[in-house]
């Protein structure tokens, strides 16, 4: 059956109205009406009011195939698979619907999706199946893809009904998943049953869905509602839908999600749990933490193991916290483990184990006095948030291949050979593991790679999905690529997947081999054996064409001497590879302690580019181990005599807070190496440029609220970001009092004195008065005095803005009463 709706108006000439209709492909028949077309639109009114009333309405038609049985399961393996063209449409197997009223379609797949850096490399269920996902490629950028499942029958044969499913999300542009369900077959829905997610790793995950409150429904169905991200990078895809009745075991009631987030030292979190089905006796359960966190029934006795029983349908709360200097200063994983170790219901909980788990993120927040957020043990002053310091310099190396392409974990043996776009276990991808603190400065990507026939061969190297750029190289020679991370929030704690894409101009003659890879962090000059003495050009300002001779000097604390290796690489103000020292003596350059063994690179500039600040970039590595010893960058203008102005672009973030220093990151351009930035006047402190385009820094604590203007300047003058950061204002509680009578309440209105001059406040927190009972519903304070009494009380309130707090006093006179 076909049923239509109008949609729009048609009560002028030429107006355009459409029909919207249920049971036809795609997606709406229009018209546009002027003069005799409207005794088209009649006679389509005509014929759909004849159709309606012979044939049965769409609530009315029963689809073919009713799910009933249980458990339900669809892995969409027997679908047959549609294009990936996108804007291609598809149509679905076993009642599952592309609905027509969306902007594009869910396509059946196996294997890759066709856009790298995005979307699942093989279905969830065994790795060679299919599964439904939305192609995010232009045109479909920002666009709603709805997939509906067949009806539901939890009238009968189910009673506790639960949905499970696993999903991907995995790219640097990731969109929004929904889910809807409906209990009138589709015509009406209940948007977002469940909170609306995104993401985005590179891996399968479930969710678990309560629809107990559907139980007894027979008309449901299930909507997927994707909306796509702002570029290609967003595919998303489902597999493995499946309706269930569970087993006997453990129940997660608080949080549904299973994961928790615990703090070394500081505040526990509480979950509930319960079981699946009502047993007829008392069912036992062990409680265990792994080594850094503990458990408590009542909140305040922690151990590593708690025991309990529970009976019917009762509930046991748990706190969890981290153990005190259990974990270095950082993000990590712990699980929490569940057993049933009896039970006095064998027919609703036989003798078996069950081992749910609980996933808790510990973070070490301690050891900061300050509140700089670094810690002590790495702050030039604990006591001063204004002179932060900065963390210890890590270097992570990888040389051994650990990652296969649907990152399973297992190598693939693609580090150490020769590997082409087309070679089964392309791209090339790695793990690097971070188990210490997470930048909080900087970092950089150095890879080291045979047989780069660079310029030709173009590899683009991705860090957690992120580009970074490309690798330099010769046919047959191993060099290394330095790279800035621009944004230290890519870092992980764990793994950091690294992938390199080779060839990517597609000409089928390249390959790479990838060496090594390592992750450098909080890089402070100094801390390695090596150290640069110093970068120069021979002149500030070069014409294009002209020839530049670079030179350096590089000391070492090895008592004896040590051989580096020195990378140049020239880029220009982009951020593009121009050249890079190709001298084989620059692999094996031999210094001693501080004396004089100066290296020159000597190259020629092109004869056209981009105007502005040009840079040759130095690593420095030791020759034996490969591992990084220092970096820095030189910078000069080009063209000749050109006046190279600095421009800041942003300053991430864009806010900080009253009495509060703020790392932030400035982007921009023409950063050379005497750029200096000032946020309102006042200099960044622990100021680093870290490239032409790049400096980092710390806004000072002493501004005060307002916005502010961000200045840099170099030697040859300077570039403003206006108003580009704003500094909130802290709240300012202050004292109150009230008068009321002997066994009388009264309201008071704290927040009338309280000052924020960017923010609206709110009471959150309400002191014990001694002599009576002070409330909040977070706008004011109702006081009751105690029975029969008169005289002086006094408590405290808190009022916060949603980041800042304050606290100030309140004084209640009690008047006495007579009461006879």
């Amino acid at each position: 059956m076909v049923s239509c709706n109008f949609i729009g108006h048609a009560d002028k000439c030429g107006e355009r109205t459409s029909m919207r209709c249920i049971g036809m492909k795609r997606k709406t028949l229009s018209k546009t009406m002027f003069g005799n077309n409207w005794l088209i639109v009649l006679g389509i009114i005509i014929i759909t009011i004849i159709a309606g009333l012979l044939l049965p309405s769409a609530s009315q038609a029963a689809p073919a195939q009713v799910v009933n049985t249980f458990p339900y399961v669809q892995d969409f393996d027997s679908f047959a698979t549609c294009s990936t063209t996108p804007g291609a449409s598809c149509t679905l197997s076993a009642e599952w619907i592309n609905d027509t009223g969306d902007d594009m379609d869910w396509t059946v797949n196996g294997g890759n999706t066709p856009s790298f850096s995005t979307g699942p490399s093989a279905d969830h269920t065994s790795g060679s199946g299919n599964y439904l996902y939305t192609e995010s490629s232009d045109p479909n950028f920002g666009k709603q893809a709805n997939l509906i499942s067949p009806r539901i029958d939890l009238s009968s044969g189910i009673t506790s009904p639960w949905l499970s499913f696993w999903y991907h999300m995995y790219g640097g542009s990731m969109g929004v998943m929904h889910l809807d369900i409906s209990t009138d077959d589709g015509a009406t829905w209940t948007n977002d049953v469940i909170p609306a997610w995104t993401d985005n790793q590179d891996a399968w995950q479930e969710k678990v869905v309560s629809l107990e409150p559907y139980a007894g429904q027979s008309q449901v169905r299930i909507r997927f509602r994707g909306i796509t991200g702002p570029n290609w990078r967003s595919d998303m895809a489902i597999d493995d839908f499946m309706i269930y009745e569970p087993p006997p075991g453990i129940r997660f009631l608080t949080p549904w999600s299973g994961s928790l987030t615990l703090y070394e030292n500081g505040p526990v979190q509480t979950y509930q749990i319960g079981l699946w089905t009502v047993p007829a006796g008392d069912v036992e359960i062990t409680v265990t933490a792994d080594a850094q966190s503990e458990v408590s029934l009542d909140g305040s006795n922690f151990a590593i193991t708690q025991t309990f029983v529970l009976t019917g349908t009762a509930v046991q709360n748990i706190t969890a916290r981290a153990i005190d200097d259990a974990i270095i200063e950082g993000t990590h994983a712990t699980t929490i483990t569940h057993t049933i170790t009896a039970t006095a219901d064998p027919a609703n909980y036989p003798a078996t184990t069950s081992i749910p788990t609980i996933n808790a993120a510990v973070s070490d927040n301690d050891f900061d006095s300050d509140g700089d957020n670094i810690a002590d043990a790495y702050d030039s002053d604990p006591n001063d948030p204004d002179i932060p310091g900065s963390y210890p310099s890590v270097t992570y190396l990888t040389t051994v291949d650990n990652e296969d392409n649907i990152q399973s974990g297992n190598p693939d043996g693609d580090l150490g050979q020769c590997v082409f776009n087309t070679s089964d276990n392309h791209p090339i991808e790695f793990n690097i593991f971070i188990d210490e603190a997470l930048p909080t400065s900087s970092a950089y990507l150095s890879l080291f790679v045979e047989d780069v026939d660079w310029p030709d061969e173009q590899n683009e190297v991705f860090l957690n999905g992120h580009s970074l750029g490309y690798i330099i190289g010769e046919d047959g020679l191993n060099y290394s690529t330095m790279m800035v991370v621009p944004d230290i929030s890519w870092v992980r704690w764990g793994n950091n997947l690294v992938q390199i894409d080779v060839d990517q101009l597609n000409t089928g003659n390249w390959c790479a081999n990838v060496q090594s890879g390592q992750l450098v962090t909080d890089y402070q000059d100094g801390q390695y054996d090596a150290s640069i003495r110093y970068l120069n050009t021979d002149n500030n300002v070069y014409a294009y064409g002209s020839t530049v001779t670079t030179t350096l000097e590089v000391d070492t604390t090895n008592p004896v001497s040590q051989t580096t290796r020195l990378e140049l690489i020239l880029r220009d103000p982009d951020g593009t590879i121009i050249d890079f020292d190709s001298n084989t003596a620059a692999q094996n350059w031999v210094v001693t302690g501080t004396a004089d063994e100066p290296y020159q690179w000597t190259f020629t500039l092109p004869v056209t580019g981009t105007a502005g600040l040009w840079g040759v970039t130095l690593t420095v590595y030791d020759a034996n181990t490969g591992a990084f010893q220092d970096t820095q960058t030189v910078s000069f203008a080009v063209p000749d005599l050109s006046v190279v102005l600095p421009t800041v672009a942003s300053i991430t973030p864009d806010n900080g807070y009253e009495a509060q220093p703020t790392a932030v990151t400035i982007q921009g351009t023409n950063f050379d190496s005497s750029t200096t930035c000032t946020v309102g006047g006042l200099s960044l402190s622990n100021a680093t440029v870290v490239d032409n385009n790049t400096i980092t820094g710390n806004v000072s604590a002493a501004l005060t609220p307002g916005v502010y203007d961000v200045v840099c300047t170099n030697a040859f003058g300077s570039g403003a970001l206006s108003a580009g950061f704003t500094v909130n204002d802290a709240p300012d509680a202050n004292d109150d009092t009230a008068v009321t009578d002997e066994d009388t309440a009264v309201t008071i209105d704290a927040l009338i004195n309280d000052v924020d001059t960017d923010s609206s406040l709110t009471i959150t927190a309400v002191g014990a008065a001694a002599n009576g009972a002070a409330l909040t519903d977070g706008s004011v304070i109702t006081y009751t005095p105690s029975r029969d009494f008169n005289g002086t009380d006094v408590f405290t309130y808190t009022v916060s803005d949603g980041a800042l707090s304050d606290t100030a006093t309140i004084t209640v006179t009690v008047n006495a009463v007579n009461d006879a």
